[in-house]
């Protein structure tokens, strides 16, 4: 399903040609189940490049012996993958990570170690480079569609998120030049990265990567429906239901219902709807202002929220009834 949406507007569409890569490898290996396939060395190129650019950095920072070394049996142990064919999305995240790990220690950045929270193994200085892959190979066993999304700030669009989410695999900002996390609430790489693993935990809770979820497939669906639609949509009601699907799968994770109005949102969402021409000409500039620096909105556009995320709501019940009576049959 071509990903491209007619809208024009970074926060929806940023990094989208990445994404589209990421699920063409994906897809390509048959989930990393061959060990030979058409776009392997672009793969290949593509996140060994990144793992030495990430360990210059690093070298730039530090002469520590000890990171040196790590260094070295991280790049032994892709290598020896690489010539099993046998190199993963996740192979690759926990490389990334721990040379994050390391970064931050170089920076005396408060840091989080992601590998030993992925994996319960903590990579030292002593271990062999086959020891090094069990631990990528635990994080693959246990985070199969965790993917590093290694654009230049690590950040991914609206749209670009969902149709990641919805082909199997969720982004993880991998990046030495992380965008701001939640107004600067992430600081570091480490817990910038580690921001998204979060989220992925939360959003498991309702809608885990499985074709035995029916929240998921549901989901799914109605949004490779909306794809086939998208010409068919008006310019500011697509941007509306992209950020609301964005809004209640990867933000505040919610169920949606056709029944049930919706009553939460995260204080991002204000932000992205006055990026929506229609609905910024219908609030008052200095509310917003107020609401976004001091993060308390008044009731009045905190209805207004509500509102616009409950319209986009009725829109999509309206137009595909289907995909949601398919699931509240069984409620």
């Amino acid at each position: 399903m071509d990903p491209i949406i007619p809208i024009n507007d970074s926060w929806w569409i940023s990094g989208i040609g990445l994404a589209k890569t990421l699920v063409d490898i994906y897809n390509d290996s048959k989930f990393f189940t061959l060990n030979d396939y058409k776009l392997k060395e672009d793969f290949y190129n593509l996140f060994m490049n990144k793992f030495e650019e990430f360990t210059t950095r690093l070298m730039n920072l530090t002469d520590n012996k000890y990171d040196v070394i790590i260094v070295k049996k991280i790049r032994i142990a892709l290598n020896i993958l690489k010539k099993r064919g046998l190199l993963t999305f996740s192979h690759f995240l926990g490389a990334y990570c721990e040379i994050f790990y390391l970064i931050d220690g170089a920076n005396k950045i408060d840091r989080i170690d992601i590998v030993f929270n992925l994996s319960r193994k903590k990579i030292t200085y002593d271990l062999a480079p086959k020891e090094i892959i069990e631990i990528f190979d635990i994080i693959y066993n246990n985070y199969p569609h965790l993917v590093p999304f290694v654009s230049y700030s690590g950040i991914f669009g609206f749209n670009t998120f969902l149709y990641l989410f919805f082909n199997k695999l969720f982004p993880v900002a991998a990046s030495i030049n992380p965008y701001t996390v939640h107004r600067g609430l992430f600081k570091g790489l480490t817990y910038t990265t580690y921001h998204d693993i979060i989220h992925y935990r939360l959003i498991n809770n309702v809608y885990e990567i499985s074709e035995l979820n029916r929240e998921y497939v549901k989901m799914k669906n109605l949004y490779f429906r909306i794809l086939e639609d998208k010409y068919k949509f008006d310019y500011d009601e697509l941007e509306l239901i992209i950020l609301f699907l964005y809004q209640y799968i990867h933000e505040s994770v919610l169920r949606i219902n056709c029944y049930e109005n919706i009553r939460v949102f995260d204080m991002f969402v204000v932000e992205a709807l006055i990026r929506i021409k229609s609905i910024k000409n219908q609030v008052n500039e200095d509310d917003v202002n107020i609401c976004i620096k001091h993060e308390k909105c008044s009731l009045y556009l905190e209805n207004f929220i509500i509102d616009k995320m409950n319209e986009a709501k009725n829109i999509l019940c309206r137009r595909y009834p289907k995909f949601f009576n398919y699931l509240q049959q069984y409620e």
